[in-house]
């Protein structure tokens, strides 16, 4: 199978435990002989990403060309050039694991959502992002086959703040190595 991995979100040192997660598991599924993974990275990730799956077989990247320094740049990117790399790279799914997924794409699509924190913890966000995310996350999870989370309470809380089914939504518990 071959797994497209939007890693457009992530921001070396900045986006705490999701960035744990996805190196985590990019490096134990790289070590898989019935998985390809093409890895879809920003400006600011791909060295780092290149370094982590260099010993790997069957990964392959492709720079998606933008800073997420600029959130719009972020969301543009994801929404506007990444379908477009990602029919082209011919995966046969695209996993987001940081919370949003572009609205439409050619492969079929599973999104994580590890939290609903911004609906939550208002506070921890600026207006801005709660009504970016407020719009992006839940778009996401109805766009997307399925969605992962890391436990029953988030699974709970995605139900409660995006109106997806329960039943679409697989836990998925983070643990050490």
């Amino acid at each position: 199978m071959r797994v497209g991995v939007n890693t457009s979100f992530l921001l070396p040192g900045k986006v705490g435990g999701s960035e744990t997660y996805v190196r985590e598991l990019l490096d134990a599924i790289g070590g898989r002989d019935d998985v390809e993974l093409v890895v879809f990275t920003n400006r600011e990730n791909d060295g780092s990403l290149r370094d982590l799956l260099k010993a790997r077989d069957g990964v392959e990247f492709c720079s998606l060309g933008f800073s997420i320094r600029s959130k719009i740049m972020r969301i543009l990117g994801e929404q506007v050039c990444l379908p477009g790399k990602v029919r082209r790279a011919g995966v046969d799914l695209l996993w987001s694991p940081g919370y949003t997924a572009p609205r439409s794409c050619a492969a079929p699509q599973v999104v994580t959502i590890h939290d609903m924190q911004y609906e939550t913890c208002p506070e921890v966000a600026s207006p801005v992002s709660r009504w970016m995310r407020s719009i992006l996350v839940p778009m996401a999870a109805r766009r997307s086959r399925r969605v992962l989370t890391v436990s029953e309470f988030a699974r709970n809380e995605i139900v409660r703040y995006t109106g997806v089914p329960a039943e679409k939504i697989d836990v998925t518990p983070e643990a050490a190595d």
